[in-house]
């Protein structure tokens, strides 16, 4: 096939897989138009399900159909036959004559019928084979390169569909996770406020109706709990952010920080953009709520600062803190915060830079993509 014909058929088929949704709809229209392209007789795909290939869609010219009818009830395991051969070594296979190769399970069928030359191509994702695709011919034939290589392209074009598909989805399911868990944030700060917050600062103002001694320091436990119940509230559903605006907001995290842990907090700016759009605010400003959270359970700091710079390109957010630290080569060190650190920096497009060592303290840096 002519160079120009494969590229052609290559992107006629990129046009198809971007249409059909799923991978047994892709299988099929691949099969059936790299057969008719490259002159084919028929084709055949197969799926891994646990320890064996299952049949998958497979096209035929007419007088090869009782061979694909009887072909659905096989299954291969890895390194049987062609498919299983294929699936086992993750490289392109051809056999100039199948009846004659004792690892052809079919090969008395395919006497029957007249298939002769099989050429078979794993379909790779992640470096793991989804599909393996068959072709035949009716002629014994040699190994031919080009019929291989538009093959092969074809199976790497199908691969990096479902790389990218796969990585939407997971993509599609961590934005669900996230949002879920945001709009489980807001209702518990709604219910902390509106619930909890009021009982106890109606009973707050009763005690303070009252002289006796004996409940002054029960009055001061409860205005403490109305103290924490207000921080909470404020921390799952961050009315700063949507009142004052992501600048104002941080400020105010660290000025928190600083009158509950003793710590000094320096927030630093640096050309970073006064207004964000609504989901970007959220998102940095959860991150860096997670980072400060972390510095107060964990590090036992003295000063900590918090750096946002902007960029034409990208928004930079860096805490540092001058704690204890700890040894990134100790697996699960990192703790789950930092894994929702890091889930959020790659729900933006970012990625999260992280640096500590025992008694030298922590950086956390995340950067993420910006267009003004």
């Amino acid at each position: 096939m002519p160079a120009s014909d494969a590229l052609k058929l290559l992107c006629a088929l990129a046009e198809s897989l971007e249409r059909d949704g799923d991978l047994p709809t892709a299988l099929a229209t691949i099969v059936k138009e790299v057969c008719r392209s490259c002159g084919w007789v028929g084709g055949e795909s197969w799926t891994p399900a646990g320890d064996r290939l299952r049949p998958g869609p497979s096209w035929f010219r007419p007088g090869f159909s009782e061979f694909a009818r009887r072909s659905r009830d096989y299954r291969f395991r890895r390194g049987e036959g062609l498919p299983g051969r294929v699936w086992a070594s993750r490289k392109p296979a051809w056999v100039r004559d199948v009846r004659d190769d004792l690892n052809f399970p079919r090969r008395g069928l395919a006497r029957v019928v007249g298939l002769r030359a099989g050429l078979a191509v794993p379909v790779l994702a992640r470096g793991r084979v989804v599909a393996v695709l068959g072709f035949f011919s009716r002629r014994r034939q040699d190994e031919d390169r080009g019929r291989l290589r538009v093959v092969a392209a074809v199976a790497a074009q199908l691969g990096s569909l479902l790389r990218r598909r796969n990585a939407e989805a997971s993509l599609r399911t961590s934005r669900l996770a996230l949002a879920a868990r945001e709009a489980e944030r807001q209702r518990l700060a709604r219910e902390l406020h509106d619930g909890v917050g009021q009982l106890l600062s109606s009973a707050a103002f009763r005690l303070q109706r009252e002289d006796a001694a004996e409940l002054r320091p029960v009055r001061r436990l409860v205005e403490s709990a109305v103290s924490e119940v207000r921080r909470l509230a404020r921390n799952l559903g961050p009315a700063a952010l949507r009142d004052l605006g992501f600048l104002p907001a941080v400020r105010m995290l660290g000025r928190e920080l600083a009158a509950r842990s003793g710590a000094r907090v320096d927030v630093l700016e640096d050309a970073f953009p006064a207004k964000l759009p609504a989901g970007l605010s959220l998102e940095l400003y959860r991150i860096l709520q997670e980072s400060l959270s972390n510095v107060e359970r964990h590090a036992g700091a003295t000063r900590v600062s918090v750096r946002l710079r902007g960029g034409r390109r990208r928004l930079r957010v860096v805490v540092r803190d001058d704690g204890r630290g700890f040894d990134l080569a100790r697996p699960g060190r990192a703790g789950l915060g930092l894994g929702h650190v890091r889930e959020r920096a790659s729900l933006l497009g970012g990625e999260l830079r992280l640096r500590s060592s025992r008694g030298a303290g922590t950086e956390i840096g995340v950067s993420v993509p910006w267009a003004p």
